[in-house]
């Protein structure tokens, strides 16, 4: 309230309004089902956790996160709107927090992601493209398909549309040392794990991406392009095919 009570009056938050904030985030414990809570963690994130001196408050509160995500003491989407908040002011030292300790292995930290992607949402959009990249040129090797893993990598205007990459998704192709490592993660998510109407269709047209970067100036890139367009033809031709033979067997029912 104090918090919102300084906003809307436009004055600079007391130091020891900022002090409490801090003290309220180190002494955090994640549950479940606490949206209303994180909700008032991303203002006290914003307000509290900014400059050098949140940096290291912001790593230390994400590296707690992760390892309550990791025992299922709680969920990521239960958290969305605190990762919101701290993305916002403390994004090298969010993603130090999910991945350097253990950056060798960072499934949690990548799920933590896809599963907010799965309910429609990703904070690391908050993120611009060259923040992102600065912090991946620290370890380029491992940190550019982290990096890749977790972006949203195109998008649709509208439910019709065709998709189209997104600004950073090129960005990180562009800027990584292993191009084809990328370009094969974003890949990864051009046949849907969970779909609503048909899965054939949604493949060919996710494939159409691929279109975009057959006169790319890297030849490796131009390589797994029309190897991954020969892949995909033929996977959407066997989600047809078990498309089809559903629908018969759907119909032979109701005969």
């Amino acid at each position: 309230m104090r918090l919102h009570s300084d906003t809307d009056q436009k004055r600079d938050h007391a130091p020891e309004c900022i002090d409490a904030g801090r003290e309220l985030m180190r002494s955090l414990a994640f549950r479940r089902n606490d949206v209303r809570q994180s909700y008032r963690l991303e203002i006290i994130a914003q307000a509290c956790l900014g400059g050098l001196d949140g940096a290291a408050m912001a790593q230390e509160v994400c590296r707690k996160l992760k390892e309550s995500i990791a025992k299922y003491e709680t969920y990521a989407n239960d958290h969305n709107r605190l990762l919101q908040g701290l993305l916002t002011v403390q994004p090298a030292a969010v993603l130090d927090g999910l991945f350097a300790s253990d950056s060798a292995d960072p499934g949690v930290g990548i799920r933590i992601f896809q599963d907010l992607i799965q309910h429609q949402t990703n904070p690391i959009d908050l993120v611009s493209k060259e923040e992102l990249a600065r912090w991946c040129d620290q370890d380029p090797a491992i940190r550019y398909p982290i990096a890749a893993a977790i972006v949203t990598a195109f998008t649709r205007a509208d439910g019709k549309a065709l998709p189209k990459w997104t600004e950073t998704a090129l960005y990180l192709l562009e800027k990584a040392p292993e191009r084809v490592k990328v370009l094969e993660l974003f890949v990864r998510r051009f046949i849907p794990m969970s779909w609503s109407g048909s899965r054939a269709m949604i493949v060919e047209s996710n494939a159409r991406l691929l279109d975009d970067l057959e006169g790319y100036p890297d030849p490796s890139v131009v390589e797994i392009v029309a190897r991954e367009k020969k892949r995909l033809t033929s996977v959407v031709q066997a989600e047809r095919r078990a498309e089809t033979l559903a629908d018969s067997r759907r119909d032979e029912r109701f005969e």
